[in-house]
């Protein structure tokens, strides 16, 4: 499933502990956030451009109280 930041850009407080990030390889910016890898990689495989590889998938964990 698609996760959602909060209306200023932040992790609300119900993301799951671990997530998967898609990011632009050339810039590292943010595209999506999702709770299981399998969607993020699909999502990493849809072109915005007209390449193949155009977005890369990170496993985030959340620590801390």
């Amino acid at each position: 499933m698609k996760l959602k930041l909060d209306a200023l850009g932040m992790i609300p407080a119900d993301y799951p502990k671990t997530f998967y990030r898609v990011s632009t390889w050339s810039t590292d910016s943010y595209v999506a956030d999702y709770s299981s890898e399998d969607e993020a990689k699909k999502a990493s495989f849809a072109s915005t451009h007209g390449g193949r590889f155009d977005h890369k998938v990170s496993t985030m964990h959340l620590a801390g109280a």
